[in-house]
């Protein structure tokens, strides 16, 4: 209809134009004929000027006459051509108020009804959807309504249910370690030996190791510190007496760590990926062994105990030394 209306229009529009070239034609002939008859009027009044002089010769008369009556004879033709001229505008002038216009008004006056019939027509199909539809709004609304009413800030808060069921504990106080016994510095500094074939030196496991899963299991504190008040007699007789485990032997292998969990959470991704730049062998519990030049996942950064947690692409995770490894971080 909108393509409809545009050719409509545009019938008009050249109806019109052609209107107006017709009128311009019709002045362009009225304003010819106009300066044909001034032509004519000025030759005839030359013409007899020269006929009344005397001393006008006989052949000046004879073309002054024949001038006058050749511009009279173009005045005559300017003037048919201008009748002519002015009857066929006004034949097309009355067509197109008459005829033209009201023809092409019938078309666009149809045009509109039937756009107005196909707009009432849309209106009730989508009255009538509306109509369907919003009792499903209504319903949907209504429920929405009740659950509102029914939110419980606290059982529906997600932090509290992850906190829950991650079992989360609190870490225990950190031990004292009495490093002025003899016995005790010694253990400390033989955790493990400076490596032969060149690989950097392990140093002991931290304490912060434990710590660092809040929401894993909870960590056995170990025994209380000796109270330093006491004489050394007195320190070494209860230490003798609350250990229930012999003494390791000199030479025998110290666990790297002890303070690990048993089994690791179940991490997202990993954050990185390592390369190992020497063999290590993971004997102790909660480490795992690694090939030089091993291709790992980083799955846990180095939290400054000198261990980074990895994971093998043939399955294992453990923790490693970090200065045994090429680390690149996404």
């Amino acid at each position: 209809m909108k393509q409809e209306r545009k050719m409509h229009f545009q019938e008009g529009r050249r109806a019109q134009q052609q209107l107006e070239s017709g009128f311009k034609q019709l002045e362009n002939s009225k304003r010819k004929f106009e300066r044909d008859c001034r032509e004519a009027e000025k030759a005839a009044q030359t013409a007899e000027r020269l006929d009344q002089d005397i001393n006008a010769t006989k052949a000046d008369v004879e073309k002054a006459k024949q001038q006058a009556h050749l511009r009279s004879h173009m005045a005559e033709e300017s003037k048919n051509e201008y009748a002519a001229q002015l009857q066929r505008f006004n034949r097309d002038q009355a067509h197109f108020y008459f005829s033209q216009m009201p023809q092409i008004f019938d078309k666009l006056q149809d045009m509109d009804e039937r756009r107005a019939t196909h707009l009432g027509a849309g209106y009730g199909l989508l009255s009538e959807a509306e109509l369907q539809v919003l009792p499903i709004i209504t319903k949907c609304l209504e429920g929405m309504k009740v659950a509102a009413a029914a939110v419980d800030s606290k059982n529906d808060s997600q932090v509290l249910i992850e906190l829950n069921k991650s079992g989360f504990a609190r870490p225990g106080d950190v031990e004292f370690e009495d490093f002025s016994q003899p016995m005790n510095r010694a253990h400390s500094d033989s955790s493990l030996g400076t490596p032969s074939d060149g690989r950097p030196e392990l140093r002991g496991p931290g304490r912060s190791r434990a710590k660092r899963w809040p929401f894993g299991k909870k960590n056995k504190p170990a025994s209380a510190p000796p109270d330093s008040s006491s004489s050394s007699n007195s320190g070494s007789q209860e230490n003798k007496e609350s250990s229930e485990e012999p003494p390791l032997e000199e030479g025998q292998d110290t666990p790297i760590y002890t303070e690990f969990d048993e089994d690791f959470e179940e991490s997202a991704s990993p954050i990185g990926h390592c390369v190992a730049i020497y063999h290590f062998e993971g004997s102790s519990e909660g480490t795992i062994s690694m090939a030089e030049g091993e291709d790992l996942s980083l799955m846990e950064e180095d939290k400054g105990d000198g261990w980074t947690r990895v994971r093998r692409k043939q399955g294992g995770e453990g923790y490693v030394p970090t200065s045994y490894l090429r680390v690149t971080l996404n």
